[in-house]
């Protein structure tokens, strides 16, 4: 074998044997992830997907997940954003609901995830599962979730929207009839308490008989509100006992 030919095999070997630029990044990140440095990692990651873009999903939502975890959460959405506009159909539902949990989830941004949620329905306006969400936000927002909240009535009555229809289309889920049932609570506590504060401030203001009688009869008007809505918490709790008994024949 001559010296050129030689030469050149040694090249050519030496050419197979480098390292794939994309799995050195890959290797780094794998390591930088495991020792705690998310942010290096993350950034690692995003050059394995600009030097290979079809690279593995689960690999770059890694990467998500690094971003995420060094508190970078924009970069970490906009890696499941891109992901997601890669996809079609039902995949393409699948990646919105993923962003949406994403926000809701590890950034605590309600806005963002009713955003992406509201994103599926002008898709799939009857989807329970992100009408489901959309209806928790409500309820957090109008205060349901926490005793100490001031009630929001407006959310209030968006939550009981939104969980009406979640019920329309799963009629025989309890989830929705539990949670329903929730805010019901919330909202007939924050009614009493419109009541009593009005009949306080016609108490207050007994000298003048016009203006006492406006908050009385604003008390009577929300304890009117209260005794509907009664009703219909016990409706929908005899619902759930009901719905529970089917579930425990099968």
């Amino acid at each position: 074998m001559s010296l050129r030919r030689l030469s050149v095999l040694i090249f050519v070997t030496f050419l197979s044997c480098k390292e794939d630029p994309a799995e050195a990044h890959h290797r780094l990140a794998v390591d930088l992830y495991a020792k705690g440095d998310f942010a290096k990692a993350a950034a690692e990651y995003d050059e394995v997907a600009k030097l290979n873009p079809a690279l593995d999903e689960k690999i770059q939502k890694k990467g998500a997940q690094a971003w995420a975890k060094a508190g970078q959460f924009d970069k970490a959405a906009a890696v499941l954003e891109r992901l997601a506009n890669q996809k079609q159909g039902a995949e393409k539902l699948a990646a919105y609901k993923e962003i949406a949990g994403f926000y809701l989830q590890q950034v605590n941004d309600q806005t963002e995830a009713e955003h992406w949620y509201e994103k599926v329905l002008q898709e799939t306006p009857k989807d329970a599962e992100a009408l489901s969400w959309l209806a928790e936000i409500a309820a957090i927002r109008g205060g349901a979730r926490m005793a100490a909240k001031p009630a929001d009535p407006a959310m209030l009555d968006l939550a009981l929207k939104r969980y009406d229809q979640v019920i329309e289309l799963t009629p025989n889920a309890v989830a929705p009839h539990i949670n329903k049932r929730i805010v019901l609570i919330k909202y007939l506590d924050y009614l009493e308490k419109q009541r009593v504060a009005s009949l306080a401030d016609a108490e207050a203001n007994k000298a003048d008989k016009e203006v006492a009688g406006d908050f009385k009869a604003k008390a009577e008007e929300l304890k009117t509100r209260a005794e509907t809505m009664k009703a219909t918490l016990d409706e929908v709790s005899k619902h759930i006992g009901e719905l529970n008994k089917a579930a425990q024949k099968k």
